[in-house]
């Protein structure tokens, strides 16, 4: 699948951060193709507006960890 945004998305990442940014550039604009208004789009834009290049770092993982019960 060579339209998969999220494929795309992550070459691109890897792309940049192995040096090569016009291979990630073009991977990020493919991207903003073929994804219009998805979150890979937006995450796409925002690494194709930094001036570096560079990836976004993803969200941090929200802590679900279960409740500790009170000692009574």
């Amino acid at each position: 699948m060579p339209d998969a945004p999220d494929a795309l998305l992550e070459r691109g990442n890897i792309r940049s951060l192995a040096g090569d940014g016009a291979g990630a550039r073009k991977d990020w604009e493919r991207v903003v193709q073929v994804a219009p208004n998805s979150a890979a789009e937006s995450a796409a834009k925002a690494n194709l507006a930094k001036p570096d290049g560079a990836p976004s770092a993803p969200p941090p993982a929200a802590e679900t960890a279960p409740a500790k019960k009170k000692k009574q």
